[in-house]
């Protein structure tokens, strides 16, 4: 299943990769096959300051695992990890729900 990883680099981070600069797609991509999982795409952003985007295929439990490491990592701030959905699945998704729609009625 894919998943996305974004956040922003804290200032301690931005200052270490100044002194020494390194390969962050490649540490990415490190950390996602360890976990067994596939990193699909690796980007810079800007929005909120310097940070990374990544998007990548695993499990369930591999994702939240990565997710865990990274926040733990101290690197990152303002991290936003979800699962992306494919058009495929929205349809899946829209035909159960009107199933449930039928079923289901709120108080009032």
């Amino acid at each position: 299943m894919p998943f996305y990883l974004t956040g922003n680099y804290t200032a301690a981070a931005l200052q270490a990769l100044g002194r020494n600069p390194s390969d962050r797609h490649a540490a990415a991509k490190k950390a996602v096959e360890a976990g067994g999982g596939k990193l699909l795409s690796f980007y810079r952003t800007g929005d909120d300051g310097p940070g990374v985007h990544i998007v990548f295929d695993a499990d369930d439990i591999t994702a939240l695992a990565i997710s865990v490491a990274v926040a733990a990592g101290g690197a990152l701030t303002g991290i936003k990890f979800g699962r992306l959905w494919t058009d495929d699945e929205v349809g899946q998704m829209r035909a159960k729900r009107a199933q449930i729609d039928a079923a289901y009625k709120a108080p009032g």
